[in-house]
């Protein structure tokens, strides 16, 4: 999955069942499309990853979700992720 941060939530705590605690971050991504999905990212990707609206992320191991609507569950391990800026060029006719 690849696509344009829009929106970089804040890091919060989520209570597992079975007690334990886990970060998380929601982010929002966008196309050229305009289509735009919520990407939640879990452990040290969701505290350690500096992702501000523009940015390009290129994400693999992402799980499609059904709660509250789609939505992807991004991999916790760092490189699954590759950040990068977004440099778009518009074509012209010749």
């Amino acid at each position: 999955m690849i696509g344009v941060v829009v929106h970089s939530g804040q890091v919060g705590t989520l209570k597992l069942k079975s007690g334990e605690t886990r970060d998380k971050r929601n982010l929002v991504i966008g196309d050229d499309t305009n289509f735009s999905i919520t990407v939640t990212l879990w452990g040290e990707t969701a505290t350690k990853l500096d992702l501000k609206p523009g940015m390009m992320i290129a994400c693999k191991q992402c799980k499609i979700s059904e709660y509250n609507g789609k939505s992807l569950n991004g991999s916790s391990s760092l490189p699954d992720y590759v950040i990068g800026s977004v440099n778009h060029v518009r074509a012209t006719a010749l």
